[in-house]
């Protein structure tokens, strides 16, 4: 298991509250928050004090993960993805509280609203989430802030933060998830290309459809790879490495760029494109 240490220069302190009453957060961010956009400082800012004012020293860690570090973050459409890690499971009031706290924070950031991803998960969890399923406590795009359960499932998420994440608070990321291999990488890539097989057919909504088709690439990169990259980067590779699925790429980044629609045929395009990635991933199960 991980021994979670606190000692990280910088890492650990709480936000404090400047002789003018206003939060100053701007110690607790990353250097690479210099060349953030202003509405994202402010935004990450916000959480980097909200999150631990409800949960005080029940918060190990948080992590910024997602395109904000992969690469190709785009003010307008992109999410934000933060990974907390509390010493134990969160209770009713502490949900409570979040949610409250959630909510504030989108009403003062309006164009975020929908656009903020935050996983609260224990240490306990993390270190055994692939011997058992746990509890972990989510707000996301489309839903509020509730519980389910994660596993392994959650495998390619935590190798992410693990490797690539920004620490905002706590110590360094690879002291509190223990290693991924990157055999059991592929492993997860390939287990998800598969369920793919089966959610694609539900696609029908035009930005799911783009979402699955670039998910697609980037699990082939992956696979190949052994590298987590960008979407968009992803995207452009595939269509070096697929040029017969050129047009339907292109049609996914401008989708997800622009907002466009797209219709029936290429519903059934976004199918085959993903059971065609996942043969190639493993051409045992084509179907």
């Amino acid at each position: 298991m991980c021994s979670v240490r606190n000692d990280t220069p910088g890492a650990g302190s709480q936000p404090h509250a400047t002789s003018e009453g206003t939060i100053d957060t701007s110690s607790q961010l990353p250097s690479q928050s210099a060349t953030w956009a202003p509405s994202v400082r402010a935004l990450i800012s916000e959480l980097t004090f909200g999150i631990p004012a409800v949960l005080g020293d029940g918060l190990v860690g948080l992590y910024l993960y997602g395109s904000m570090v992969t690469g190709d973050f785009d003010e307008r459409i992109s999410d934000i993805d933060l990974l907390a890690v509390t010493r134990v499971d969160l209770d009713a009031d502490q949900l409570d509280r979040l949610d409250a706290a959630h909510g504030r924070i989108e009403q003062r950031y309006p164009a975020w609203v929908d656009r903020i991803e935050i996983a609260y998960l224990s240490t306990t969890a993390l270190a055994t989430f692939r011997q058992i399923r746990s509890p972990i406590a989510v707000i996301s795009p489309g839903e509020p802030l509730h519980i389910k359960d994660a596993g392994g499932d959650w495998l390619i998420n935590w190798y992410i933060v693990r490797t690539q994440a920004l620490t905002l608070l706590g110590p360094p990321a690879h002291d509190v998830i223990e290693e991924i291999t990157t055999d059991e990488l592929r492993q997860a890539v390939r287990a998800q290309t598969q369920q793919w097989r089966q959610y694609v057919h539900s696609a029908s909504h035009p930005g799911f459809q783009a979402y699955a088709i670039l998910t697609a690439c980037r699990g082939l990169y992956t696979y190949e790879h052994a590298v987590i990259v960008s979407k968009q980067r992803s995207a452009q590779w595939a269509k070096q490495r697929l040029p017969q699925w050129g047009q339907l790429i292109d049609q996914a980044l401008r989708l997800r760029a622009l907002g466009g629609r797209v219709g029936e045929a290429d519903h059934a395009e976004t199918v085959r494109f993903v059971n065609a990635i996942a043969d190639q991933i493993n051409p045992a199960t084509a179907p």
